[in-house]
Order: C-alpha cells, then sequence, then structure tokens
C-alpha cells in the first residue's frame, strides 16, 4: 500500500532560499518572523518530488488537491486547515511510494488530522467516511492517520502561504482580499507553486492580485473566478 522512500533520489537538486523580503517589524518581533520565515523551508516539499514516480503523477496530484479544496469548502473549513492538509499530502507523498488508489484515503485522512489541528470543532471520522462516498473505512483513516504522523514525524504546527498572505493583505480592500485567497488557493493546487516558500508564494500573490484587481471590471463571481485562473497560470509560468 505505501512503500517509505528510504533515499534521496540523485533528481533532487539543492534550493537555496531566496532573500527577497527583510522584515520590517519592530525589534523584538523582526527575528521571530525571520525565523518563521526559515522555518517554513524546513516543511516546503521540492517541486519535483514526483519526477520520474510511476505511482503518482503530477495531474494525480493537481486533481488531488482540487477535491481536497472542494471538501473543506463543503464542510466550510478555515483556510488553515485547507493549506496544512496540502502540505501534510506532499510531505507524505514526498518521503513515500503510494498505490493511486490510495491517494484519496491519503487526502481524507490529511484532511482529518489538519481539521483536528486547526478547528474548534473538527469533522468526525463517520463524516470522513460519508464525504468519500464509503470508499474509506473508519479503520482504515484511523491507520493511515497513524502512518502519515509517523512519516512526517507529527510535526503539523507548520507556517503555510495563507499565514503570511493574511499578513499582507489586512489593510487591503475587501474585493482585493477576496482575490488574492481566491488566487492562493488555485496557486497552491499546482506542483510548480512548490518552487517557492510560503513567505515568497504569498509575496507573488499579493503582488499579482494587486496589478491585476481593476474593482470597476470584476463586479461578478464569475469573472473573479476567471482572473483568479489567469493569475494562477501566471504565477506558474513566471516560477
Amino acid at each position: 500500500m505505501v512503500e517509505e522512500i528510504t533515499h534521496t533520489p540523485a533528481i533532487f537538486p539543492t534550493i537555496s532560499p531566496i532573500p527577497y523580503w527583510k522584515s520590517t517589524a519592530p525589534e523584538p518581533y523582526s527575528s521571530d518572523i525571520d525565523h518563521i520565515k526559515e522555518a517554513s523551508w524546513d516543511y516546503q516539499t521540492q517541486n519535483n518530488y514526483l519526477w520520474e514516480r510511476h505511482d503518482v503523477t503530477n495531474h494525480m496530484r493537481f486533481t488531488l488537491m482540487k477535491w481536497v479544496c472542494k471538501v473543506c469548502s463543503k464542510f466550510k473549513l478555515l483556510p488553515e486547515t485547507y493549506y496544512l492538509s496540502v502540505n501534510i499530502i506532499d510531505r507524505f507523498l514526498a518521503m513515500n511510494y503510494v498505490e493511486k488508489e490510495f491517494l484519496q484515503l491519503i487526502g481524507i485522512t490529511a484532511m482529518h488530522i489538519a481539521a483536528k489541528f486547526e478547528e474548534v470543532y473538527s469533522p468526525s471520522i463517520l463524516e470522513w467516511v460519508h464525504m468519500s462516498a464509503n470508499s474509506c473505512k473508519k479503520q482504515q483513516i484511523l491507520d493511515m492517520e497513524r502512518v502519515i504522523l509517523e512519516s512526517i514525524q507529527y510535526k503539523l504546527n507548520v507556517p503555510t502561504a495563507i499565514h503570511f498572505l493574511e499578513k499582507l493583505i489586512k489593510d487591503s480592500p475587501e474585493n482585493l482580499q477576496q482575490f488574492a485567497r481566491k488566487l492562493l488557493k488555485n496557486a497552491m493546487q499546482q506542483i510548480l507553486a512548490l518552487e517557492n516558500r510560503p513567505s515568497r508564494m504569498a509575496k507573488i500573490v499579493f503582488d499579482i492580485a494587486t496589478n491585476t484587481l481593476q474593482p470597476a471590471i470584476i463586479s461578478d463571481t464569475a469573472h473573479l473566478l476567471d482572473m483568479t485562473h489567469i493569475a494562477a497560470r501566471t504565477i506558474t509560468s513566471q516560477t
């Protein structure tokens, strides 16, 4: 079902963090913020971790992440739950070979773990079973929860892109905030988004949203979604 990757394949190049965003926060907080930015890189999966893999492809990952996003929306979970779920899935897949029929189970279990960590009231196991159309059984989720947590060494306090984005957009107009959040949510479904550490990803989204958004033009939800997809492709093409 799941086979641990015990070595780092030679196809993984070393990616150095790009210094681009020096903290302007007053002391003593600036050192804490810089530490969080550096720590986020420690939990970042490289964007080529699926190269030369036959068990999971980039398209399979995209389909899984898109479904995870829909499930989180269905349950009205916090944005932090979605981004932590994505992070858990990527870290687990990067360390384990997985048969494709277990991808939904991994997605459900990652959301279950993330929801218990982020939410005040998280969905029950039976609700997750129901959301999977009963393809994932209760005991399977419990067993996979143990496997995933052991694989990622129970490290769940992870700085994700949404934490940085919320700080950037907090003083922005509401329509720009909405646009930036949708843009980041869509962009994280793309494997190329992993080329940037979370803080940089948030800054890219913020810059694109600021430079792209025209309040007089974006007057309906459909147009907003179209612009989101265009901007998401812009992110993945520029990286």
